[in-house]
């Protein structure tokens, strides 16, 4: 399974959240590069998240449960798209700054979002955050 390139999972028809469960299973994937997560009711991400620092297209976390985002995400410094729309999340951890490829970041309808950290990535080129109160 370490050459998987791409992974989607649905999780959407169960009734629990399991994002310890997801996120434990995803280490040893080195060669992924795109992750969708979106639409599973998930309700964290957990803080292992930064030992996937091999992704490096794509994280799509949209439509899920979460309260707030780890530190740890930081860590997925050749990310280029990260997507946590229709969350619940209030802040954004300043380690969003050190995802130095990260050329576009998805905040659409995360109704709760209340501030942006004040340094972001560099080469941060779209920021897509209609339906947002900030």
């Amino acid at each position: 399974m370490k050459e998987v390139l791409e992974m989607h999972v649905n999780m959407s028809n169960r009734w629990c959240g399991l994002a310890e469960e997801v996120f434990d299973r995803l280490y040893g994937l080195s060669s992924l590069q795109i992750l969708d997560l979106s639409a599973n009711n998930l309700l964290i991400v957990s803080n292992e998240i930064g030992c996937l620092s091999s992704l490096q297209l794509q994280l799509h976390l949209s439509e899920n449960k979460f309260m707030s985002i780890p530190n740890e995400i930081g860590h997925l410094s050749s990310l280029q798209l990260l997507d946590l729309s229709d969350n619940n999340f209030m802040s954004m951890p300043e380690s969003i700054s050190h995802l130095s490829e990260l050329t576009e970041l998805h905040l659409f309808r995360c109704s709760k979002l209340q501030s942006l950290p004040k340094i972001v990535p560099f080469n941060l080129k779209h920021v897509h955050a209609q339906e947002c109160p900030s």
